[in-house]
Protein backbone atom coordinates (compact mmCIF):
# COMPACT_ATOMS: atom_id res chain seq x y z
CA UNK A 1 0.00 0.00 0.00
CA UNK A 2 1.40 3.02 -0.93
CA UNK A 3 0.03 6.85 -0.81
CA UNK A 4 1.60 10.28 -2.28
CA UNK A 5 1.61 13.61 -0.39
CA UNK A 6 3.08 16.73 -1.06
CA UNK A 7 6.01 18.11 0.37
CA UNK A 8 7.06 21.35 2.11
CA UNK A 9 8.23 22.52 -1.11
CA UNK A 10 5.65 21.04 -3.66
CA UNK A 11 7.58 17.67 -4.55
CA UNK A 12 5.51 14.94 -4.53
CA UNK A 13 6.74 11.91 -1.69
CA UNK A 14 6.60 8.70 -1.56
CA UNK A 15 5.16 7.22 1.69
CA UNK A 16 4.84 3.08 1.94
CA UNK A 17 3.62 0.98 4.58
CA UNK A 18 6.46 -1.15 5.54
CA UNK A 19 6.81 -3.60 8.37
CA UNK A 20 8.72 -1.35 10.23
CA UNK A 21 6.16 1.34 9.75
CA UNK A 22 3.60 -1.04 10.72
CA UNK A 23 5.21 -1.54 14.13
CA UNK A 24 6.16 1.71 14.68
CA UNK A 25 3.07 3.70 14.06
CA UNK A 26 0.90 2.94 16.67
CA UNK A 27 4.26 4.71 18.77
CA UNK A 28 3.57 7.97 16.54
CA UNK A 29 7.13 7.75 15.13
CA UNK A 30 6.82 8.69 11.24
CA UNK A 31 9.65 7.89 8.74
CA UNK A 32 8.67 10.31 6.84
CA UNK A 33 7.09 13.84 8.61
CA UNK A 34 6.20 15.81 5.74
CA UNK A 35 6.95 20.17 6.46
CA UNK A 36 3.41 21.32 7.21
CA UNK A 37 3.61 25.27 7.37
CA UNK A 38 7.82 26.03 7.14
CA UNK A 39 9.73 29.04 8.27
CA UNK A 40 11.16 29.59 5.00
CA UNK A 41 14.04 32.26 5.59
CA UNK A 42 14.73 29.73 8.32
CA UNK A 43 14.94 26.47 6.49
CA UNK A 44 16.98 28.63 3.67
CA UNK A 45 19.46 29.62 6.49
CA UNK A 46 19.51 26.22 8.06
CA UNK A 47 20.45 24.17 4.59
CA UNK A 48 23.18 26.91 3.88
CA UNK A 49 24.85 26.71 7.75
CA UNK A 50 24.66 23.04 6.60
CA UNK A 51 26.39 23.00 3.29
CA UNK A 52 29.13 25.28 4.82
CA UNK A 53 29.52 22.57 7.71
CA UNK A 54 30.01 19.55 5.04
CA UNK A 55 32.43 21.69 3.40
CA UNK A 56 34.06 22.45 6.22
CA UNK A 57 34.69 18.93 7.60
CA UNK A 58 35.77 18.37 3.85
CA UNK A 59 38.66 20.91 4.01
CA UNK A 60 39.57 19.19 7.35
CA UNK A 61 40.29 15.93 5.97
CA UNK A 62 41.61 17.61 2.82
CA UNK A 63 44.50 19.54 4.49
CA UNK A 64 45.37 16.05 6.47
CA UNK A 65 46.00 14.55 3.59
CA UNK A 66 48.03 17.30 2.08
CA UNK A 67 49.88 17.08 5.67
CA UNK A 68 50.71 13.57 5.07
CA UNK A 69 51.87 14.16 1.24
CA UNK A 70 54.05 17.32 2.61
CA UNK A 71 55.43 15.74 5.69
CA UNK A 72 53.53 18.61 7.67
CA UNK A 73 53.12 17.39 11.41
CA UNK A 74 51.19 20.66 12.66
CA UNK A 75 49.09 19.87 10.00
CA UNK A 76 47.98 16.25 11.40
CA UNK A 77 48.68 16.34 14.72
CA UNK A 78 47.85 20.01 15.37
CA UNK A 79 50.37 19.95 18.21
CA UNK A 80 52.87 17.21 19.61
CA UNK A 81 50.66 16.34 22.41
CA UNK A 82 47.53 15.74 21.08
CA UNK A 83 47.05 12.54 19.21
CA UNK A 84 47.41 12.72 14.77
CA UNK A 85 44.36 12.36 12.60
CA UNK A 86 44.98 9.30 10.48
CA UNK A 87 45.16 9.24 6.88
CA UNK A 88 41.89 6.89 7.34
CA UNK A 89 39.86 9.12 9.05
CA UNK A 90 41.05 12.04 6.71
CA UNK A 91 39.26 9.95 3.68
CA UNK A 92 36.28 9.25 4.91
CA UNK A 93 35.86 13.22 6.06
CA UNK A 94 36.48 13.91 2.38
CA UNK A 95 34.09 11.76 1.41
CA UNK A 96 31.46 12.56 3.84
CA UNK A 97 31.27 16.02 2.86
CA UNK A 98 31.01 15.06 -0.73
CA UNK A 99 28.31 12.38 0.48
CA UNK A 100 26.35 15.11 2.48
CA UNK A 101 26.84 17.93 -0.51
CA UNK A 102 25.81 15.46 -2.75
CA UNK A 103 22.56 13.72 -1.30
CA UNK A 104 20.75 17.45 -1.98
CA UNK A 105 21.59 17.13 -5.49
CA UNK A 106 17.99 16.35 -7.69
CA UNK A 107 20.03 14.73 -10.86
CA UNK A 108 20.57 11.13 -10.56
CA UNK A 109 24.35 10.59 -11.62
CA UNK A 110 24.38 13.33 -8.18
CA UNK A 111 23.14 11.11 -5.55
CA UNK A 112 24.91 7.87 -7.32
CA UNK A 113 28.02 9.73 -7.15
CA UNK A 114 26.94 10.77 -3.49
CA UNK A 115 25.74 7.25 -2.50
CA UNK A 116 29.15 5.55 -3.80
CA UNK A 117 30.75 8.07 -1.46
CA UNK A 118 28.53 7.06 1.59
CA UNK A 119 29.32 3.84 0.73
CA UNK A 120 33.17 4.62 1.29
CA UNK A 121 32.55 6.38 4.46
CA UNK A 122 30.58 3.11 5.96
CA UNK A 123 33.08 0.58 4.33
CA UNK A 124 36.39 2.79 6.22
CA UNK A 125 33.77 2.83 9.35
CA UNK A 126 32.65 -1.29 9.06
CA UNK A 127 36.06 -2.42 8.51
CA UNK A 128 38.14 -0.67 11.27
CA UNK A 129 35.66 -1.20 13.10
CA UNK A 130 35.82 -5.01 12.77
CA UNK A 131 39.28 -5.24 12.66
CA UNK A 132 39.22 -3.10 15.89
CA UNK A 133 37.06 -5.41 17.76
CA UNK A 134 38.64 -8.72 16.66
CA UNK A 135 42.11 -6.87 17.56
CA UNK A 136 43.49 -8.12 14.30
CA UNK A 137 47.04 -6.77 14.05
CA UNK A 138 48.31 -4.33 11.07
CA UNK A 139 46.78 -4.74 7.70
CA UNK A 140 46.89 -3.09 4.12
CA UNK A 141 43.90 -1.10 5.03
CA UNK A 142 46.60 0.52 7.23
CA UNK A 143 49.19 1.42 4.75
CA UNK A 144 48.40 4.89 3.55
CA UNK A 145 50.00 5.75 7.58
CA UNK A 146 53.50 6.15 6.55
CA UNK A 147 55.82 4.83 9.22
CA UNK A 148 58.80 7.05 10.75
CA UNK A 149 56.37 10.34 10.30
CA UNK A 150 54.40 10.91 13.31
CA UNK A 151 54.10 8.98 16.26
CA UNK A 152 50.48 6.80 16.68
CA UNK A 153 48.74 6.75 19.37
CA UNK A 154 46.68 3.82 18.77
CA UNK A 155 47.22 -0.62 19.70
CA UNK A 156 47.79 -0.23 15.59
CA UNK A 157 49.43 2.97 13.82
CA UNK A 158 46.91 4.34 11.26
CA UNK A 159 43.75 2.55 12.22
CA UNK A 160 41.22 4.91 13.99
CA UNK A 161 39.87 4.01 17.42
CA UNK A 162 36.52 1.88 17.61
CA UNK A 163 34.85 5.41 18.15
CA UNK A 164 35.75 6.90 15.32
CA UNK A 165 35.03 3.87 13.32
CA UNK A 166 31.17 3.68 15.13
CA UNK A 167 30.92 7.39 14.04
CA UNK A 168 31.44 6.90 10.14
CA UNK A 169 29.70 3.77 9.75
CA UNK A 170 26.63 5.91 11.26
CA UNK A 171 27.71 8.83 9.24
CA UNK A 172 27.65 6.49 6.08
CA UNK A 173 24.57 4.97 6.34
CA UNK A 174 23.02 8.62 6.98
CA UNK A 175 23.78 9.86 3.70
CA UNK A 176 23.04 6.43 2.51
CA UNK A 177 19.51 7.09 3.64
CA UNK A 178 19.78 10.67 2.12
CA UNK A 179 20.55 9.31 -1.26
CA UNK A 180 18.31 6.97 -2.01
CA UNK A 181 15.51 9.21 -0.55
CA UNK A 182 14.45 7.03 2.22
CA UNK A 183 13.48 7.10 5.91
CA UNK A 184 14.71 10.53 6.28
CA UNK A 185 13.80 10.72 10.24
CA UNK A 186 16.35 7.21 10.40
CA UNK A 187 18.94 9.33 8.53
CA UNK A 188 19.15 12.28 10.89
CA UNK A 189 19.12 9.77 14.00
CA UNK A 190 22.08 8.33 12.50
CA UNK A 191 23.69 11.42 11.45
CA UNK A 192 22.67 13.14 15.70
CA UNK A 193 24.40 9.66 17.15
CA UNK A 194 27.59 9.91 15.23
CA UNK A 195 27.56 14.06 15.80
CA UNK A 196 27.51 13.26 19.64
CA UNK A 197 30.26 10.98 19.59
CA UNK A 198 32.18 13.54 18.24
CA UNK A 199 30.85 16.16 20.67
CA UNK A 200 31.71 14.38 23.43
CA UNK A 201 35.20 13.87 22.73
CA UNK A 202 35.23 17.67 22.22
CA UNK A 203 34.14 18.49 25.58
CA UNK A 204 36.75 15.78 26.71
CA UNK A 205 39.42 17.60 25.00
CA UNK A 206 38.14 20.97 26.75
CA UNK A 207 37.70 19.63 30.20
CA UNK A 208 41.31 18.16 30.05
CA UNK A 209 39.88 14.36 30.41
CA UNK A 210 42.38 12.01 29.44
CA UNK A 211 40.96 8.70 29.36
CA UNK A 212 44.24 7.08 29.04
CA UNK A 213 44.80 8.29 32.39
CA UNK A 214 41.87 6.33 33.57
CA UNK A 215 40.09 8.75 34.04
CA UNK A 216 36.15 8.81 32.87
CA UNK A 217 34.47 6.39 30.68
CA UNK A 218 32.81 9.25 28.89
CA UNK A 219 35.90 10.46 26.65
CA UNK A 220 36.30 8.84 23.44
CA UNK A 221 39.69 8.82 22.11
CA UNK A 222 39.87 10.26 18.85
CA UNK A 223 41.50 12.98 17.55
CA UNK A 224 40.48 17.05 18.02
CA UNK A 225 40.20 17.88 14.55
CA UNK A 226 38.74 14.12 13.68
CA UNK A 227 36.19 15.36 16.00
CA UNK A 228 35.63 18.31 15.31
CA UNK A 229 34.80 17.28 11.74
CA UNK A 230 32.72 14.14 12.83
CA UNK A 231 30.54 16.93 14.45
CA UNK A 232 30.30 19.21 11.89
CA UNK A 233 29.17 16.45 9.21
CA UNK A 234 27.00 14.49 11.57
CA UNK A 235 24.89 18.59 12.06
CA UNK A 236 25.07 19.12 8.48
CA UNK A 237 23.80 15.34 7.03
CA UNK A 238 20.74 16.52 9.33
CA UNK A 239 20.86 20.30 8.07
CA UNK A 240 21.04 20.08 3.90
CA UNK A 241 18.16 17.85 3.42
CA UNK A 242 14.53 19.43 1.84
CA UNK A 243 12.70 19.94 5.42
CA UNK A 244 11.81 17.08 6.31
CA UNK A 245 11.87 14.85 9.39
CA UNK A 246 12.74 15.76 12.68
CA UNK A 247 14.34 19.06 10.40
CA UNK A 248 10.39 19.76 9.52
CA UNK A 249 8.98 19.24 12.67
CA UNK A 250 11.49 22.11 14.29
CA UNK A 251 11.01 24.27 11.50
CA UNK A 252 6.82 24.21 11.32
CA UNK A 253 5.32 27.26 11.93
CA UNK A 254 2.90 26.15 13.91
CA UNK A 255 2.33 24.99 17.41
CA UNK A 256 4.12 21.49 16.53
CA UNK A 257 7.28 23.32 15.62
CA UNK A 258 6.85 25.55 18.99
CA UNK A 259 6.40 22.41 21.28
CA UNK A 260 8.83 20.66 19.44
CA UNK A 261 11.64 23.65 18.80
CA UNK A 262 11.16 23.85 23.44
CA UNK A 263 11.33 20.15 24.00
CA UNK A 264 14.66 19.94 21.99
CA UNK A 265 16.35 22.43 23.99
CA UNK A 266 15.28 21.11 27.17
CA UNK A 267 16.39 17.63 26.39
CA UNK A 268 19.67 18.96 24.52
CA UNK A 269 20.33 21.28 27.80
CA UNK A 270 19.69 18.07 30.19
CA UNK A 271 22.03 15.61 28.29
CA UNK A 272 24.83 18.19 28.30
CA UNK A 273 24.34 18.61 31.58
CA UNK A 274 24.60 15.52 32.00
CA UNK A 275 27.92 14.83 29.79
CA UNK A 276 29.78 17.61 31.39
CA UNK A 277 28.97 16.67 34.82
CA UNK A 278 30.22 13.31 34.37
CA UNK A 279 33.30 14.49 32.94
CA UNK A 280 34.17 16.97 35.71
CA UNK A 281 33.24 14.43 38.27
CA UNK A 282 35.51 11.53 36.90
CA UNK A 283 38.51 14.56 36.51
CA UNK A 284 38.17 16.15 39.91
CA UNK A 285 36.63 13.64 42.73
CA UNK A 286 39.85 11.76 43.81
CA UNK A 287 38.45 7.82 43.78
CA UNK A 288 36.70 6.65 40.84
CA UNK A 289 34.05 4.62 42.90
CA UNK A 290 33.10 7.80 44.42
CA UNK A 291 32.39 9.65 40.47
CA UNK A 292 30.83 6.92 39.57
CA UNK A 293 28.66 7.04 42.78
CA UNK A 294 28.01 10.60 42.74
CA UNK A 295 27.21 10.65 38.31
CA UNK A 296 24.87 7.72 38.98
CA UNK A 297 22.54 10.10 41.84
CA UNK A 298 23.32 13.39 39.37
CA UNK A 299 22.33 11.33 36.21
CA UNK A 300 18.68 9.64 37.80
CA UNK A 301 17.84 13.13 38.72
CA UNK A 302 18.62 14.65 35.34
CA UNK A 303 16.81 11.79 33.74
CA UNK A 304 14.09 12.65 36.04
CA UNK A 305 14.07 16.33 34.99
CA UNK A 306 14.18 15.26 31.39
CA UNK A 307 10.64 13.81 31.85
CA UNK A 308 9.10 16.32 34.15
CA UNK A 309 10.23 19.27 32.02
CA UNK A 310 8.99 18.57 29.02
CA UNK A 311 5.45 17.71 30.66
CA UNK A 312 5.56 21.11 31.92
CA UNK A 313 6.05 22.63 28.11
CA UNK A 314 3.27 20.35 26.97
CA UNK A 315 0.84 21.41 29.10
CA UNK A 316 1.95 24.98 28.49
CA UNK A 317 1.36 24.42 24.77
CA UNK A 318 -2.04 22.44 24.95
CA UNK A 319 -3.25 25.78 27.71
CA UNK A 320 -2.13 28.27 24.78
CA UNK A 321 -4.12 26.34 22.46
CA UNK A 322 -7.27 25.73 24.31
CA UNK A 323 -7.09 29.80 24.86
CA UNK A 324 -6.63 30.50 21.54
CA UNK A 325 -9.65 28.52 20.57
CA UNK A 326 -11.75 29.53 22.60
CA UNK A 327 -11.28 33.32 21.89
CA UNK A 328 -11.74 32.14 18.41
CA UNK A 329 -15.19 30.88 19.26
CA UNK A 330 -15.71 33.64 21.23
CA UNK A 331 -15.14 35.26 17.98
CA UNK A 332 -17.16 33.39 15.69
CA UNK A 333 -20.51 33.26 18.58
Amino acid sequence: MSARVEGGDGEPTAVRRTLLTRIMGPLGVGLDVPLDRPGQRSSRRVHVLGTGLAWFSGVIGGAVLVGYVARQEWIVEIAPSLPPMYPNAALALVAGALAVVGTQWDRRDGRVVAAAAAWVVAGIGAIGLVLNVVGAGRTWVEALFPAGFVASTTPVGGRPVIETCLAFVLLGSSCIFSAVRRAPVVGQVLAFAAAAIGFTAIVGYVLGVDRRAGGSGLYVGMALHTAVGITALGLAAIMVRRPVGMVAVLLDGGHTGTMSRRLTAVTAATLLFILVTGLLLYRFLPKQPLAQSVFSVVQAGAVGALVLLPSAVIVRIERELRDRLDASRRRTE
